[in-house]
C-alpha cells in the first residue's frame, strides 16, 4: 500500500536490502543450527550405543536366552537411528515451526482479528485428529521394528550357518522363509504409510477449507467498508500469511512421522536400559568394587535346583563338594543336566532352591566379575572373535607377553599349524574362526584358558573336536594344565575322565552314582560300567568296519 499505491518508489531499493541481509542472515543462522543440531543429536546417539552395548554384556543369561539376536541388535542400531534422524532433522523443524506459528498467529490477530479467528478454526480439528492418527502410528512402528528385527535375526542366522544351509541345499528354504518375513514388513510399511497419507490430505483438506472461507469473506468486508478496513492490500498480505501460518502445519505431518518412529524406538531402547543387569555388574555398585578375597577352589553344591523354564526343573537337588585342586568328572547323557552344572558355577543363572559355595562362601555374595576372572573354561563350542590369532588366545589376560603366548600354544598343541599360516600369530581368524576347522578353534580356546590361568577351570567336551592322535597330545596338555587347580571335566569319551578324582554319573537332573573310575567300573550292573562297555563295543565295532572296508 505505501510503496506502489502512494507511489513511494525510492524505498524499493531500501525495502530489497533489507530482504536479502534477512536472508543471508537467515542462511548464516540455519547453516549453524544445522552444524550444530547435526553434532549434538550425534553426540547423543553415539553415547547411547554405547550405553546400550554395556546394557546388553551386564544383562543375564535368562534375557538373552528369551530374545533374538537381531532383535537386540535391531534395538542398539536401528533404533537408535531413528532416534537421530529425529534429533537431527525433525526436533529442529518442530521448534522453528512452532515459533514460526506462533509469530504468525500474532501478525494474523494484528491484521484481522475476525478472519485470523476464522483461519484458527482448523487448528483444534487437527491437534484431535493428530492424536489420534498418533494412536495409530505408534502400535504399527513397534511391529514395524519388532519384524525388522526378525529380518536381521534370520539374516545373520542364515549367513553364520551358511556351510549347513549349502551342505543341505536349503538355499531356497531359507529365502522363502527371509521372503515372508520382509513381505510382513512390506506389509506393515504400507499400512503405516497409508496411515500416515491419510492425516496428510485430512490436513491438506482442513486447511483448504480455511483458506476459501478467507477467501470469500475478505473480499464482502473489503466491498462492505468500501476498501478502507480491511484494504486490498491488506488482505494480500493477510493471505500470504495464510500460507506462512498453515505451512508449519504441514511440516507437522513430517515431524509427526519423524516422532512416531523415533518415540516407538525410544521406547523400546529405554525398555532395554530399564533391564535389571546381573547383581554387581551395575556401574559403582559397592559388589563391583569390592575385593575378591584369594580363592583356593573348594566348591560346594547343597540341595541345588534349577530350571530354565517353570514347572520343568533340569537339576533335582544336585550335592557334590570338591576340595582344592581335585578334578570332577561330569558323566551322563545329552539333557541330563552336566552344562545347567557349570552354567551355575560360571553363574550365568542362579539356583532355585540351594545354593553353591566357594571356600565356604556362598557363591551370591561374592563380586561377580572378580569371580570370574578366577574361572576358566573351554567350550564344547568354542568361539573365536573378529581379530587375530593372538588377540584370540590371550582375550581372557590382554596383557599376556607374546611368549606366553607361544607358550600355551605349544602346550595346546596348536603353535605347529598357526606358524603354518601366512601371517603367523597375526592371521585373522573371522567372525567366529570361521576360516579354521573345529580342532584348531578348540586348540586356541585351550591356549587361551592357558594364558588366563585360572585356579578353577571347566572343560566342556574340551577334546570333542580333534582326531585321536591330537586329542592324546592335548590330553597330556591338559594334565599339565589341571594340576593344582579345581577342574570340573565333561567328556564324551568317558576314558579321558579316568584320572579324576571324583566321578558323577548324572541322570534327569540328580546323581545317581558317583565315586572314582576304578570304584564305578568295579560296579558292574551300574550306570557308568554300562555306559563304558557300550561306548567300548561302539568303538571297536568302528575299528572292524574300517578294516573291512580297507
Amino acid at each position: 500500500d505505501r510503496v506502489l499505491a502512494q507511489h513511494h518508489h525510492d524505498e524499493l531499493l531500501l525495502w530489497a536490502g533489507l530482504m536479502l541481509a534477512a536472508a543471508v542472515a537467515g542462511l548464516l543462522f540455519r547453516f549453524a543450527g544445522n552444524t550444530l543440531t547435526s553434532w549434538l543429536s550425534g553426540r547423543v546417539v553415539a553415547d547411547l550405543q554405547g550405553r546400550l552395548h554395556i546394557q546388553l554384556s551386564r544383562l543375564r543369561m535368562t534375557y538373552h536366552g528369551r530374545r533374538e539376536a537381531g532383535e537386540l541388535v535391531g534395538r542398539v542400531m536401528n533404533d537408535s537411528m531413528e532416534l537421530l534422524h529425529f534429533l537431527k532433522d525433525g526436533f529442529p523443524y518442530l521448534l522453528v515451526n512452532v515459533l514460526s506459528f506462533l509469530t504468525i498467529a500474532t501478525i494474523l490477530l494484528t491484521l484481522n482479528p475476525t478472519l485470523a479467528l476464522i483461519v484458527f478454526i482448523p487448528v483444534p480439528l487437527l491437534m484431535l485428529g493428530g492424536a489420534w492418527f498418533w494412536g495409530k502410528l505408534i502400535p504399527l512402528r513397534h511391529k514395524r521394528g519388532h519384524r525388522i528385527g526378525r529380518l536381521h535375526s534370520l539374516l545373520g542366522e542364515s549367513i553364520r550357518g551358511i556351510k549347513v544351509v549349502k551342505a543341505l541345499t536349503q538355499e531356497d528354504r531359507r529365502s522363502k522363509e527371509f521372503d515372508q518375513i520382509n513381505e510382513q514388513l512390506f506389509r506393515t510399511t504400507i499400512v503405516t504409510d497409508r496411515v500416515f497419507s491419510s492425516f496428510f490430505e485430512f490436513l491438506a483438506l482442513v486447511m483448504a477449507c480455511g483458506s476459501v472461507a478467507v477467501w470469500y469473506l475478505g473480499p464482502k468486508s473489503i466491498i462492505a467498508s468500501g476498501g478502507h478496513d480491511p484494504s486490498l492490500g491488506d488482505l494480500m498480505a493477510f493471505v500470504a500469511y495464510i500460507a506462512m501460518f498453515y505451512g508449519p502445519l504441514q511440516w507437522f505431518t513430517a515431524v509427526l512421522n519423524w516422532m512416531s518412529s523415533a518415540f516407538a524406538g525410544a521406547e523400546r531402547i529405554f525398555n532395554l536400559l530399564d533391564q535389571v543387569p546381573e547383581p554387581d555388574l551395575a556401574p559403582d555398585s559397592p559388589e563391583a568394587k569390592a575385593a575378591l578375597p584369594s580363592v583356593t577352589g573348594a566348591i560346594e553344591f547343597r540341595g541345588v535346583h534349577f530350571s530354565y523354564e517353570r514347572g520343568k526343573e533340569v537339576l533335582k537337588g544336585i550335592d557334590l563338594a570338591m576340595k582344592p585342586g581335585e578334578m570332577l568328572g561330569l558323566v551322563g547323557k545329552s539333557g541330563a543336566g552336566k552344562s545347567t552344572i557349570i552354567n551355575l558355577l560360571c553363574r550365568f543363572y542362579e539356583p532355585d532352591l540351594g545354593e553353591i559355595l566357594l571356600d565356604g562362601r556362598p557363591l551370591a555374595t561374592l563380586p561377580l566379575a572378580r569371580y570370574r576372572r578366577h574361572v576358566g573354561i573351554v567350550m564344547q563350542d568354542p568361539f573365536l572373535f573378529r581379530g587375530s590369532i593372538l588377540d584370540n588366545i590371550r582375550y581372557g589376560k590382554p596383557s599376556a607377553t607374546f611368549a606366553e603366548v607361544v607358550e600355551a600354544a605349544k602346550a595346546a598343541h596348536c603353535h605347529d599349524f598357526v606358524l603354518e599360516k601366512e601371517d603367523g600369530y597375526d592371521t585373522l581368524v573371522g567372525d567366529g574362526g570361521v576360516e579354521l576347522s573345529g580342532g584348531e578353534r578348540q586348540r586356541l580356546s585351550i591356549a587361551r584358558a592357558i594364558v588366563h590361568d585360572p585356579p578353577i577351570l571347566i572343560l566342556d567336551e574340551a577334546t570333542s573336536a580333534v582326531d585321536s592322535e591330537t586329542e592324546k597330545a592335548i590330553q597330556e596338555a591338559i594334565a599339565r594344565l589341571v594340576k593344582g587347580r579345581t577342574t570340573i571335566a565333561i567328556a564324551h569319551r568317558l576314558a579321558t575322565l579316568r584320572n579324576a578324582d571324583h566321578l558323577l554319573v548324572i541322570d534327569d537332573g540328580r546323581v545317581i552314582e558317583r565315586g572314582t573310575h576304578d570304584e564305578l567300573m568295579a560296579k558292574e550292573d551300574g550306570h557308568f560300567a554300562r555306559l563304558v562297555r557300550l561306548q567300548t563295543e561302539i568303538n571297536k565295532l568302528k575299528v572292524e568296519q574300517i578294516v573291512s572296508i580297507a
